[in-house]
């Protein structure tokens, strides 16, 4: 019974400091109406100052874990090809292993083009499966899940 008890209190603990951690990224999901049926997903990460997000494209031989995103099937969008990324993409080299990683900081937006195929209010679904870094250390991989709404009226 003691050692339960010790354990339980070991995983809460444990539990807590977790808990207390503040996030170093944080997700914004917007639509951009760009008239007709034709409109932009934005998927805005905004990152804590010091931390940094891989991009999806990652030179052949890199270590780094590149961001992901996938969509959920919809019958009322087509996706209008791929997702677009909107920041200042640097060039980190990791010379002890002579490995080049290509990663944003501060914020970077990633853009998928929609079309909308009827006049209908409809939500886009998926996930963005992520990793963030600082020069010391990397937080575990995330996967964010989004669902935006699109309204039937394009304005």
């Amino acid at each position: 019974m003691r050692r339960c008890l010790i354990v339980m209190c070991l995983l809460g603990i444990t539990y807590g400091l977790h808990a207390q951690q503040k996030e170093p990224v944080s997700w914004q999901y917007t639509v951009k109406h760009l008239g007709g049926r034709k409109a932009e997903l934005h998927l805005t990460a905004l990152l804590e100052k010091g931390w940094h997000l891989y991009s999806q494209h990652q030179p052949e031989g890199a270590i780094a874990t590149p961001t992901r995103i996938e969509f959920s099937k919809n019958p009322i969008l087509a996706l209008g090809g791929p997702v677009k990324e909107i920041g200042r993409l640097e060039k980190y080299t990791v010379r002890e292993l002579n490995v080049v990683h290509h990663q944003y900081e501060g914020t970077v937006d990633f853009v998928q083009s929609i079309t909308l195929k009827t006049k209908a209010k409809t939500v886009i679904k998926g996930t963005v499966r992520y990793q963030v870094c600082t020069d010391e250390m990397c937080m575990p991989e995330e996967l964010a899940a989004f669902a935006v709404e699109i309204p039937a009226t394009v304005k």
